[in-house]
């Protein structure tokens, strides 16, 4: 069967020699990976642990799947490499982990390919944003003095809850900026 375009599940519905149809029942999982970049985000540095989320993914056996990771500037991503583990969610859904991936001098989006038992990869699809703080030096100054809001810009600040961040400034000749 023809199935591009599905997703989530295939149903299916029997009837035996005109006796009257069965009620629908899911037939398959169809594999697929979840864009999760609005709420995901990285920064590029070496040994991270990557997580694709997706449907069709509750094979525990990790190498029944290859991952190819792609991104802007990736200088040190592996070629096709299957997860280092399985984590099942639901009856449907799950997430493959990936281990001590280098993100070293990536910018902008990571994205993944995905190949479940050999039957060719899924379209590329973003998976995760990194984190990136951008030079405001000339749309910002604050005078010296106690009690400064100072704004960060930059993208892959996914979360809306601030202790998720941890900031460090520092400058010449400053006094008293906190660790």
């Amino acid at each position: 069967y023809n199935i591009t375009g599905c997703n989530s599940t295939l149903l299916t519905e029997v009837n035996y020699k005109g006796t009257g149809w069965l009620p629908a029942q899911i037939a398959s999982a169809v594999t697929t990976v979840w864009d999760h970049s609005d709420h995901m985000a990285l920064p590029d540095i070496p040994g991270q642990t990557v997580y694709i989320h997706g449907t069709g993914f509750d094979d525990t056996r990790t190498e029944q799947y290859l991952a190819i990771f792609t991104g802007q500037f990736c200088t040190q991503l592996p070629g096709p490499i299957s997860p280092s583990a399985t984590i099942r969610t639901n009856k449907l859904n799950g997430t493959l982990r990936f281990d001590n991936i280098d993100l070293t001098n990536c910018t902008e989006k990571l994205r993944v390919q995905v190949n479940y038992q050999d039957n060719g990869y899924l379209p590329s699809k973003q998976i995760y944003v990194f984190t990136t703080v951008l030079d405001t030096w000339g749309q910002q100054s604050h005078p010296a003095i106690d009690d400064q809001t100072i704004s960060i810009h930059g993208t892959g600040f996914a979360s809306h809850n601030l202790n998720d961040y941890a900031l460090l400034f520092n400058g010449s000749e400053c006094q008293s900026l906190p660790p």
